[in-house]
């Protein structure tokens, strides 16, 4: 999940569980799992044993 809007430039790095975490981690990241159709199309819904601070 990127830490910025996608229409902000750079959107920036990752949202980040604990940002204490030195490097890419993926279990310290939220990856929801996206499929999109033949037309880009998706409806995704993901759950977290997290709450996402409000920088997020």
């Amino acid at each position: 999940m990127p830490a910025f809007p996608r229409d902000t430039a750079g959107a920036g790095p990752h949202y980040e569980i604990d940002p204490s975490v030195e490097g890419v981690v993926a279990e310290n990241e939220l990856w929801p799992a996206v499929i999109t159709d033949v037309g880009g199309r998706s409806e995704t819904v993901a759950t977290f044993d997290h709450v996402a601070r409000a920088d997020a």
